[in-house]
């Protein structure tokens, strides 16, 4: 399985592939799909970006990906869903360590920014991967690793409850969870946008590239979300150490008794755990 069926799999209401190798329209694939302009001459079909996933040091992909110039590149997208709650995906490589918009809800004569994605020096979380969430009068910010180095891949994973409850992912780990302002019902503003700012002008357009930009109408489950990227796992070391290196581990798994009545603890296994340093028990 790769991320696009796992993304379909769950039935998306929108789904901006950005896989296109001209033209631009930035088709939707979801289940109410309302397709994007691509605006001012992004560069299209860009390499798939990846980050860990299953055993390492397996990885998983994105598709193709559009490269953001920072200048005045942006997607615009010509709908304002009007849902109480919200799970938003996207693969994003930031080209530097400035705070950029990468996708948001936008401003409706300042009474409204729902959910925003980068951003950070609006909501208090300066130079790290962020969501946060405007209602009226004031930000509530959520940040996740420092977007320093620059040039990293990034699965970034945005969800916000009708409670107002908004969690932050990263490279499928749950980076962050706040109490936030309510999230009601928005239907009005100048749609969606991937890259841009609302108000766009100098500083306000993202320097990198997009991919697979996925969207529902409720806050997906821990393992619905986990499905998507599946975050990596790792060999359990175990006995099969000695068959490789027979008595040359300092490991033992734990209810293997000391040969000669072990170190210091009298010989006697741990009941627990998984390996224990030989001579310790």
């Amino acid at each position: 399985m790769g991320y696009d069926s796992n993304v379909l799999a769950l039935n998306p209401k929108h789904y901006w592939k950005l896989d296109e190798t001209s033209g631009t329209v930035a088709t939707d694939y979801g289940s109410t799909p309302v397709n994007g302009v691509y605006t001012n001459g992004p560069t299209l079909n860009q390499s798939a970006m990846s980050c860990p996933s299953g055993v390492e040091p397996a990885t998983l992909s994105s598709g193709p990906s559009v490269a953001f110039d920072g200048t005045d590149d942006f997607v615009s997208i010509a709908t304002n869903p009007n849902y109480t709650a919200l799970t938003l995906a996207m693969w994003v490589k930031n080209n530097g360590t400035a705070d950029r918009y990468w996708f948001e809800f936008c401003w409706s004569s300042g009474s409204s920014l729902p959910i925003a994605i980068g951003g950070a020096g609006d909501f208090g979380n300066v130079n790290n991967w962020s969501i946060g969430c405007f209602n009226g009068s004031g930000w509530t910010g959520l940040a996740g690793t420092s977007l320093s180095p620059s040039g990293q891949e990034r699965f970034i994973v945005a969800t916000i409850a009708s409670a107002g409850r908004m969690r932050l992912w990263e490279n499928a780990r749950l980076k962050g969870d706040v109490a936030a302002p309510t999230f009601s019902a928005y239907s009005a503003g100048l749609g969606l946008r991937i890259a841009r700012r609302w108000d766009g002008g100098a500083g306000n357009y993202s320097n990198g590239r997009v991919s697979g930009v996925a969207m529902w109408d409720s806050v997906l489950t821990d393992a619905q979300i986990r499905s998507l990227v599946p975050p990596p796992s790792y060999v359990e070391q175990t006995s099969f150490l000695e068959d490789l290196a027979p008595n040359s581990t300092p490991w033992r798994p734990y209810g293997e008794a000391a040969a000669g009545g072990g170190g210091g603890g009298g010989g006697t296994p741990p009941t627990t755990g998984q390996l224990w340093p030989r001579g310790n028990w």
